[in-house]
């Protein structure tokens, strides 16, 4: 054994013996019964620190427009939506540049009302940071819906506008059909509604 396999064996040894004297501290003054317990403990599973945006635990809603301009959206909704019941929706906006003012238009498809929505608008708009605001939508039957939401991006140059779709699901699933008789075909969902083909520039 040469010397810098003497001296690699050497220091695997003092990192075992260390472990070894360590794990011996944390077990004294503990009885035989309580060091068998911990073995036979299950491993514990350590939680997952926070993120340091809360808004990285958003949806992101679906692009259905063929702008680019620099504005993401996520949302989250305050409960399950219920047939009947308006819930309220959060929607985030995270430009990647700045604007002089962001304006904000919400719509729902037919058979989704859509309250309090208004113009909401944001000035001195800066890169990397976030502005939200919240709607209140209610549908009075079952199904799939989608509310558009159309950020636009103004500046002293240009206006550009990004279209978003964010969908809803009401109610629940239909309950299983009984034995013997023909289940009915399933209702489509309707398509995410399309972009204005007239951009605004």
């Amino acid at each position: 054994m040469n010397p810098s396999q003497e001296l690699a064996a050497l220091q695997k040894f003092l990192t075992i013996a260390t472990i070894a004297a360590l794990i011996g501290i944390a077990g004294c003054g503990k009885s035989t019964d309580e060091r068998a317990a911990e073995a036979l403990a299950p491993n514990r599973i350590s939680k997952r620190a926070p993120p340091a945006n809360p808004d990285d635990l958003l949806a992101n809603a679906v692009v259905i427009s063929k702008s680019t301009a620099a504005v993401d959206l996520k949302y989250d909704m305050a409960t399950k939506p219920e047939v009947g019941r308006p819930v309220e929706v959060k929607l985030v906006f995270a430009p990647h540049a700045p604007a002089d003012t962001l304006e904000v238009q919400v719509a729902g498809i037919p058979g989704l009302v859509v309250g309090n929505a208004g113009t909401p608008k944001f000035d001195k708009v800066a890169a990397g940071q976030s502005y939200s605001t919240k709607v209140t939508v209610q549908a009075n039957q079952a199904g799939v819906y989608y509310l558009t939401v159309s950020a636009r991006m103004i500046t002293q140059l240009q206006t550009d506008a990004r279209t978003f779709a964010v969908p809803l699901v009401v109610g629940t699933a239909p309950a299983p059909v009984a034995a013997g008789k023909p289940a009915a075909p399933p209702a489509a969902a309707p398509s995410p509604p399309s972009a204005p083909t007239n951009a605004v520039k």
